[in-house]
């Protein structure tokens, strides 16, 4: 999840001017708060004192436009109008008057938390037209070109940072965030996520809730939020020999030609996620109630006999590795097996070498200390098997892909190496094998291409 946080910027656009706000949001507020106004200023931190300021601008601002009495009331808790799944582990939906459980909430005749917050302010706009939350640039230019990482950076810090966790805490890190990904390119833009089953509810149109479908198939379908997310299936859409990277209207990565960087077609409108067939690399499926076949979410899904996928991968926008090698991702990790990254040698877990087996998490082959007797020609019955098995990592024409990288300097001793690149001349017998990290495996490292 992406948490809100002590992070939250509200006072670019709701600070009065004088305590450094922009001015979009108190230049129509009747009366606007300033640091003066904190019965507490000097005995806090100034931060503190702003922060209060734009809150309390906050609150004046909703009470001028809907008649509210919100300054008045303390504490002031939006859900208890504004519906949000998170806080709503019951899963009871929205309640209001007439509800047994409502409990003083009024939640039926307004818009969920996520509607009111991402669609509102990604629909702001400046004097001059321009969005106060800039559209971010997709993943790869037409070109084939990464996005440039600095302009990048600038939106990131202008749209999703200024409310979650992100221009010091960089909620978004680890892997995908090494990658270039950012949140727009799983998640959409700020009027796409906000864009949910609450968006036709209004104090004279009181529970208009949508629910007409499947959310991943049917186009009316608008999303829930917190339930309907993007997963690891939608840019890992399968395997070397069965991906959708080049299909119509996606966005691939130029660089492995396996993996898409946008988890949503680029002429979806309202950004649904990839659902994929192959299912190497995808979540569960809901098994059973409405949202029976639907991706689960990642942070709930298992594989591999049961074992959590965070347990193996990290947490959810925190996937190992981390590309700051002192960061606190990368410890399990580091301690379980002695690198950062997937947990992905046998032995963290397992005691002795499976041999020659594809029953590994993602249907791998054994890896490690325990993969040893796979490694030296034990894996030859399977390729002349099941080649496919072989290319799914390994690639078509057993050229080596970004799935068979190497996560680790790895040496080991095979029986022998045979015109391979590793021993190009001739035959060597009890050939010590050195591959770097990063190294993608191909047949020709040790023998001729069988493939």
């Amino acid at each position: 999840m992406a948490p809100i946080s002590g992070e939250a910027n509200c006072g670019f656009c709701h600070n009065a001017t004088v305590d450094g706000g922009n001015g979009e949001a108190t230049k129509n507020l009747t009366n606007v708060a300033t640091i003066l106004d904190d019965p507490k200023l000097d005995s806090v931190p100034l931060e503190v004192s702003k922060e209060y300021a734009a809150d309390i601008n906050l609150v004046r601002l909703h009470d001028q436009k809907h008649g509210t009495n919100l300054e008045a009331s303390t504490p002031v808790v939006c859900q208890q109008c504004h519906y949000s799944p998170a806080l709503d582990l019951a899963q009871l939906g929205p309640l209001g008057a007439g509800d047994d459980l409502a409990n003083g909430r009024f939640q039926k005749s307004v818009k969920s938390m996520s509607n009111v917050m991402h669609s509102h302010h990604g629909a702001e706009t400046d004097a001059n037209g321009n969005k106060l939350f800039p559209d971010m640039p997709p993943p790869v230019t037409v070109a084939g070109i990464l996005r440039d990482p600095g302009v990048t950076r600038d939106v990131l810090e202008a749209t999703c940072y200024q409310c979650h966790p992100g221009r010091r805490t960089d909620c978004l890190r680890g892997a995908m965030a090494t990658g270039g990904m950012v949140c727009q390119d799983c998640h959409g833009d700020m009027q796409q996520v906000g864009d949910d089953f609450t968006r036709k509810v209004s104090p004279t149109n009181p529970g208009a809730f949508e629910f007409v479908g499947n959310f991943y198939t049917d186009p009316a379908q608008p999303r829930v939020p917190w339930a309907n997310e993007p997963t690891c299936g939608s840019c890992h859409t399968g395997d070397a020999m069965d991906n959708m990277h080049g299909e119509a209207n996606t966005i691939g990565d130029p660089q492995d030609g396996i993996r898409l960087m946008q988890a949503w077609r680029t002429d979806d409108p309202k950004a649904t996620p990839i659902v994929p067939t192959n299912k190497r690399f995808a979540e569960d499926t809901v098994k059973n109630g409405p949202a029976k076949g639907n991706p689960m979410l990642y942070r709930v899904s298992t594989g591999h006999e049961g074992v959590f996928c965070e347990g193996c991968h990290g947490s959810t926008h925190g996937i190992w590795p981390n590309g700051n090698p002192n960061a606190n991702d990368n410890v399990a990790a580091n301690q379980l097996q002695g690198h950062a990254g997937t947990i992905s040698e046998c032995d963290v877990c397992h005691t002795k070498d499976f041999g020659n087996t594809l029953e590994g998490p993602h249907g791998m082959h054994p890896v490690g200390e325990l993969g040893l007797k796979f490694a030296d020609g034990g894996h030859e019955d399977i390729a002349e098997d099941n080649p496919d098995a072989c290319r799914a990592c390994h690639g078509r024409n057993g050229e080596g892909t970004v799935l068979s990288k190497v996560a680790a300097d790895r040496s080991f001793t095979i029986e022998e190496c045979e015109k391979g690149s590793l021993c190009p001349n001739d035959e060597v017998k009890n050939f010590r094998v050195t591959l770097a990290k990063g190294t993608q495996v191909s047949c020709t490292l040790c023998h001729e291409n069988e493939l």
